[in-house]
């Protein structure tokens, strides 16, 4: 009987084995009615039976993605299921195997669903607890669930990974859809994963193609609406790619903004806007996302990784951003208090440094956000929590109409009110005139989020339950009315901007909470505060008004663009300010000495007048009307006047339209921020493809802000331009980066960073050129000196860099770091005085992980004075030298002298090459002398390099410290062999060749 019972069973085991082979089972909704379901599986496992309820099933016999993903054996198969009706569970099994459940899309403008969002998630063989957050949202049943990018790091951990991954998510993906975000980790491309591997796994809603995008075919980016809400996902930032999508997502959201049954918007992208996590903002997605939230009232969320922790902002123009890089992989962490950012900037609401998931839900009023705790582990972890527990909760109100309007002076107010309570009836700001009282702020209490109270009586009545707008109070910031004023306690602390609230208690105590403009601390802003009571009129305090503005001008720069300055005003106690009227209207307000008249009818005179108020509010009389007319659109405006470029390295311009920083408002030789005049000459330059041109003068670059140089575009700087960093303690930052830009010429002048002005201590990527992503760049004729960091950095797919005639001096860390480039050539340049920081070096060739540095010729340049080695190759890691490449490099006549620091213990050889598995690396007709400790040092398993024809003379003549140094070619480690050092003359070094590996051909030489 035992044996006729087991037979049976065996078999039985067997037969289900084989019908549940498919593997990596995941579905997306693809529209309101439809559904494509993903698999991998054999030849045979094409087929994939359907059914609604009890009824009849469908069969549909599935076909290949296109493109087809890599997989170790087997294939993929895809099937699309159209003619679904609209809130309604099916059940689908594929092949003989076991019956799942996906439901459709509700009715649009429904709502209570469910969505989880994770990001840099990895798999549970690289990382244990992967798998116990996909359990966390499997166990929350979510309508789908967005992968926010990076999602299986197979190019990390290779192909392996990547299957492990999708069969790890089958946690949930088997009844949930899984919709993704693509991630700069997901589009590399190496032999082992790249995009082929991600966009051949997923059919998407409304498929978009990007500029600049590695793989054909669309699906670089998507949307869809899902009952009450629209979901936008963005592309990775390649050239072009977000301008793109900034165009079309701008026609998605009007579209939703006008839809009485989209209540919300919101954004799925894999880098962040805004974070002080590993991986800061980019400050060109908060720039378009921020304008986006400002336009778009129903646009309240936005959701990224990149990094690896949680963090969730205040309302930034109305957006909240929430980092959600918490789905398995280690935790990114940097230095003792685990965040690039150690203070918690003012806009950060919340931030925790440990795994977990985000859970979405969308009722008809709001959004419900969780961050649920996973577990501990992954790093360091700065909370503790129990798993399955809310650490972080917070709710986005649905807006129903538009926001309240504030008079036209006013910057638009920020954020998006969080559990807004009664009262919400703001006041508008009045324009009439009254007597203002300074106030102390020296009481000031923190009131939770953006709210400070101070206790005290203003002796007039205040608002109460009874009555809400009973106050006459009005509130000033630097003689400028703030408000809206009678706005609910709650609003004031999650929206912040300017909104106040005088109020009384039940209990007769009276107090005023109030935000700055700015949202900042009042107590240490440096802002002066007033207030007065409507109807006033005794006049109290400062009464001096500011001189009259003189000296006022008006340029037209364009058809659209009138540029207005003037001469800096006086005041008895100081100027706080300028007002702008254009044709008699108040148009801004400033704190400069310029301001851009933008938005103007082509071939129209305006009119301007500017008046100067003081932190009282008392205002000058107006200045002299100045007049301009802008240009014809038939006739573009002459550009100012500028040098002819006379460089030889870099392509000429693609037009002779010539844009003066001058003209945007740069002011050279003073303190103001420059930033934003120069990058307005960038803009305007980019849409011609012609040159920003920066006259004479020291400019100060805000480094958070960076310039930003757009494709097309040459920035010529003159001789004796310096475009300066203004001091500050950001371990990251850039003077000027090319970030996924192409054709970009940066000619002249000198980059300067902040290394005697930085208020910090940590880090060392505070860079005065950083190429990431950027293709066709050429860097000619400038000085980058004095940089935290590095003088120039590239690295993240960029290709085809030129750094011709370019002096990197006195940099921190390098003169020149390459981590991830094809083609790049330097040649008749000076990399000297590298200190501060490891490795001291002219130039770094360091790819990090799963980053390759190929075709590089370095010719006819110096190495000199640096206090590491004056070039090196090697990697960021033992994971990066097993991932990452070094590959044909020439070294051709270059002069390599002075490197190191005689009788330091820091090794420091004049060239260092530790370059294992990587190949083509030539050194040739250079002079190598006077090293602190050896001339060339080859180690670390390097292979097949080839060193001919090279001078090597004077190493470790002076350095004591250990016997052993002072080799004019050292070849050390196990496994550096095959490497050819022939036809060099080496003298006068400690030792001339010094091979204690063997397998390497060293002769003929000159030794002497």
């Amino acid at each position: 009987m035992k044996k006729i019972l087991v037979l049976p069973l065996a078999m039985a085991l067997v037969s289900a084995k084989t019908a549940i082979a498919a593997d990596e089972v995941h579905w997306t909704i693809t529209g309101q009615n439809s559904v494509t379901v993903n698999w991998h599986g054999t030849a045979n496992e094409n087929v994939l039976n359907y059914r609604l309820g009890s009824g009849a099933k469908v069969r549909v016999v599935a076909k290949h993605p296109t493109p087809m993903p890599y997989a170790a054996k087997g294939t993929f198969w895809a099937a699309t299921l159209t003619g679904l009706k609209e809130n309604s569970q099916y059940a689908y099994a594929i092949g003989n195997g076991p019956e799942r459940n996906f439901k459709t899309p509700p009715p649009r403008g429904a709502a209570n669903f469910t969505v989880y969002a994770q990001g840099t998630i990895g798999d549970t063989g690289k990382y244990f607890n992967t798998g116990v957050i996909q359990d966390l949202i499997a166990a929350g049943k979510p309508s789908f669930v967005i992968g926010l990018g990076d999602l299986s790091l197979g190019s990390v951990n290779g192909q392996a990974s990547v299957n492990q991954h999708f069969n790890d998510v089958m946690a949930w993906s088997r009844e949930a859809a899984y919709m993704p975000v693509w991630g700069d980790l997901d589009v590399r491309n190496i032999s082992k994963d790249n995009f082929k591997n991600y966009k051949g796994r997923f059919v998407v809603p409304n498929s978009q193609t990007s500029p600049g995008s590695p793989v054909a075919g669309g699906e670089d980016w998507y949307w869809f609406d899902y009952g009450n809400t629209r979901f936008i996902t963005l592309p990775e930032p390649w050239a072009g790619a977000w301008a793109d999508w900034k165009t079309k997502a701008n026609k998605l959201m009007a579209e939703a903004q006008s839809a009485p049954n989209v209540k919300f918007i919101v954004t799925f992208a894999h880098r962040p806007a805004y974070s002080s996590g590993h991986f800061v903002g980019s400050p060109v997605l908060k720039g378009m996302l921020d304008a986006f939230g400002d336009k778009y009232s129903k646009y309240v969320l936005n959701v990224n990784s990149h990094s690896a922790d949680y963090e969730r902002s205040h309302p930034q123009h109305g957006v909240v951003h929430v980092t959600a890089g918490i789905g398995g992989q280690n935790l990114m962490q940097d230095g003792k208090c685990l965040w690039l950012t150690c203070a918690k900037p003012a806009w950060s609401a919340y931030r925790a440094m440990h795994q977990g998931a985000l859970k979405l839900y969308f009722s008809d009023t709001a959004i419900a956000g969780s961050f649920i705790c996973g577990p501990a582990g992954g790093g360091v972890n700065d909370v503790k929590c129990a798993k399955g527990s809310v650490i972080d909760k917070f709710s986005i109100a649905a807006k129903s109409v538009a926001p309240t309007p504030v008079k036209a002076a006013k910057p638009a107010t920020t954020g998006a009110a969080i559990a807004a309570v009664p009262p919400t009836m703001a006041a508008t700001v009045s324009t009439a005139t009254c007597n203002k009282v300074a106030l102390s702020v020296s009481g000031l209490i923190k009131d939770g989020g953006y709210s400070y109270r101070l206790n005290r009586s203003f002796g007039t009545a205040a608002d109460h339950k009874g009555s809400w707008t009973a106050s006459k109070l009005r509130l000033f910031e630097n003689g400028v009315e703030i408000g809206p004023a009678h706005i609910g306690h709650p609003v004031i602390r999650t929206s912040g901007g300017g909104r106040f609230s005088h109020w009384v208690d039940n209990t007769g105590k009276e107090s005023l909470r109030f935000s700055a403009s700015n949202n900042s601390n009042p107590a240490t802003n440096g802002r002066a505060y007033t207030y007065c009571i409507a109807g006033t009129t005794t006049a109290v305090g400062d009464s001096q008004a500011p001189s009259v503005p003189a000296s006022v001008k008006a340029v037209a720069v364009s058809s659209s663009q009138i540029n207005v300055s003037w001469a800096k005003s006086s005041d008895n106690n100081a100027v706080a300010g300028y007002r702008i009227f254009r044709n008699g209207v108040q148009l801004a307000n400033t704190t400069y000495l310029s301001f851009p008249s933008t938005g103007l009818a082509a071939g129209t005179s305006y009119s301007y007048t500017v008046a100067a108020y003081d932190a009282a509010g008392n205002l000058s009389a107006k200045s002299a009307t100045v007049s301009a007319k802008t240009t014809s659109t038939a006739a573009a405006p002459a550009p100012t006047p500028a040098p002819a470029p006379t460089a030889s390295c870099a392509r000429a311009p693609a037009s002779s339209v010539v844009v003066n920083v001058r003209d945007k408002g740069a002011t050279p030789n003073d303190s103001s921020n420059d930033t934003p005049a120069i990058q307005a000459a960038i803009d305007q330059a980019a849409v011609t493809g012609g040159t920003a041109y920066v006259p004479d003068g020291t400019y100060m670059i805000d480094t958070f802000k960076r310039v930003m140089m757009k494709s097309g575009v040459t920035l010529k700087l003159s001789s004796g331009a310096v475009l300066k960093a203004i001091g500050s303690n950001r371990p990251i930052y850039d003077v000027i980066r090319v970030e996924y830009a192409s054709n970009v010429n940066i000619i002249g002048g000198t980059v300067q960073g902040d290394r005697y002005s930085h208020s910090g201590s940590g880090g060392e990527h505070g860079h005065g050129i950083e190429v990431w992503g950027g293709k066709n760049v050429v860097i000619e004729g400038v000085t980058a000196k004095e940089a935290w960091g590095d003088g120039v950095y590239v690295g993240s797919g960029s290709a085809n860099v030129t750094l011709c005639s370019v002096i990197a001096d006195n940099n921190r860390r390098q003169g020149l770091t390459l981590t991830d480039v094809d083609g790049v050539l330097v040649k008749n340049s000076v990399f000297k005085g590298s200190n501060g920081t490891i490795p001291y070096a002219g130039i770094d060739i360091e790819p990090n992980v799963s980053e390759f540095v190929r075709n590089v010729r370095i010719l006819n340049s110096q190495m000199i004075n640096n206090k590491g080695p004056g070039l090196q190759f090697g990697f960021s890691s033992p994971q990066a030298a097993a991932t990452s490449g070094v590959t044909n490099v020439t070294v051709d006549g270059n002069t390599i002298a002075n490197n190191g620091i005689p009788g330091s213990n820091y090794y420091a050889s004049g060239v260092v090459i530790h370059a294992q598995k990587s190949g083509g690396i030539v050194f040739t007709n250079n002079i190598v002398k006077n090293s602190a400790q050896d001339g060339i040092a080859i180690v670390g398993g390097t292979k097949n390099t080839r060193i001919t024809g090279n001078t090597i003379t004077g190493s470790g003549i002076n350095n004591n410290v250990d016997r052993y140094i002072g080799n004019g070619i050292m070849i050390y480690d196990s496994g550096t062999t095959g490497n050819v050092i022939i036809n060099n003359t080496i003298y006068n070094n400690k030792v001339n060749i010094y091979d204690g590996v063997g397998g390497n051909t060293t002769s003929p030489n000159t030794l002497r």
